[in-house]
């Protein structure tokens, strides 16, 4: 238990108190050499140092004794009920009780024995167990651990934030630029209107069939198109017939949104996706130590698209043997460049 034990000066061997005690306790006329003299019928003759640690040792007993049935009164101990011979009887030293008296350790009150100052010199009010001081250090460590994971959290949190604010900067201001280049060509291909000189009517210019409301354009919005080329991405994967996956993760998609900035990549890699699906060393992982080819490797440079169209994973022939048939699904990536064209002039 916590409060079976209580804290002990390593130098109260040598306290001047202790020493005063000790001669206390070995003079000819105390109660201790009395009772030597009585029992045995002759003088004392133990050394001062022996006595010495004797009172040491009866003080621990009789502090912790009277810690244990005491009560506290601010920084004092109360022991009410009990006598200077009460503590001979602890200690099992006659006289002792009357000499920690000697020397302010206790003071004999009618009320019972009072220590003075007994927690603030020479004891604690409870005492610490192992299984507190173990939680302790645990507590400790914890908050350490904590302060480390709340550091690489703002980091990494302050990182992405910063790529993705990048990303969408750029890709805004890339859309930017090319609806101006687009508003500036319109205007220079739409024929003015002509204006009667009698009168007044506009001639030569069609009705505006635009309904109400539609006169402004609707404002871009980088997230949503961000979305809108992911879902886009994922779905021509799907098609392609390679290796599938889930969901993109967040590192991936910034790095999808970076590549589409490219616009010659954004064009050719449905292209690259549909003809990745035709090579058995991508889509089956045909002679590959990797394994089937994944969205990280296609997503890893924006070289890969260029790979693939110029035919680097095609199979090659084998020795001696006629060279490989045209490839016949030519038409369909042809096709697929065609619908990634019109795509980015739509989107």
């Amino acid at each position: 238990m916590a409060g079976d034990w209580i804290k002990m000066r390593t130098d109260l061997y040598r306290d001047p108190k202790v020493c005063l005690m000790t001669d206390h306790l070995m003079h000819p006329d105390s109660a201790l050499s009395g009772y030597v003299s009585q029992v045995n019928q002759c003088d004392m003759s133990v050394t001062r140092n022996v006595t010495r640690c004797a009172t040491v040792g009866a003080l621990l007993a009789t502090w912790g004794v009277m810690r244990h049935r005491g009560k506290r009164a601010g920084d004092d101990l109360v022991c009410r009920a009990a006598t200077l011979r009460t503590i001979d009887d602890i200690s099992d030293l006659p006289g002792f009780g009357a000499a920690m008296a000697s020397v302010g350790w206790v003071v004999e009150t009618p009320e019972g024995l009072v220590f003075p100052k007994f927690f603030e010199e020479y004891n604690v009010e409870v005492a610490k167990s192992k299984a507190a001081v173990r939680q302790q250090l645990y507590r400790q460590r914890r908050q350490q651990s904590d302060v480390t994971r709340d550091v690489t959290r703002d980091v990494t949190r302050d990182v992405t934030r910063d790529v993705t604010r990048d990303v969408t900067r750029d890709v805004t201001v890339t859309h930017r630029e090319e609806k101006r280049r687009e508003e500036e060509r319109e205007d220079r291909q739409t024929p003015l209107p002509l204006v009667g000189s009698e009168s007044g009517q506009t001639t030569g210019a069609e009705p505006d069939s635009r309904p109400a409301g539609r006169d402004q354009p609707e404002p871009y919005d980088p997230l949503r198109a961000q979305e809108r080329d992911r879902k886009r991405f994922e779905a021509l994967w799907r098609d392609s017939g390679l290796r599938p996956f889930s969901r993109l993760t967040a590192t991936l998609q910034s790095r999808l949104a970076a590549l589409l900035l490219d616009e010659w990549w954004a064009t050719n890699y449905p292209a690259a996706l549909a003809r990745a699906g035709q090579i058995p060393f991508l889509a089956t992982g045909l002679g590959r130590q990797a394994g089937p080819y994944d969205v990280g490797a296609f997503l890893r440079d924006g070289d890969e698209v260029r790979k693939i169209l110029d035919g680097v994973y095609d199979p090659r022939p084998a020795a001696g043997g006629a060279a490989p048939a045209p490839d016949r699904r030519q038409a369909a990536i042809d096709a697929a460049i065609a619908e990634a064209k019109q795509h980015r002039r739509v989107g």
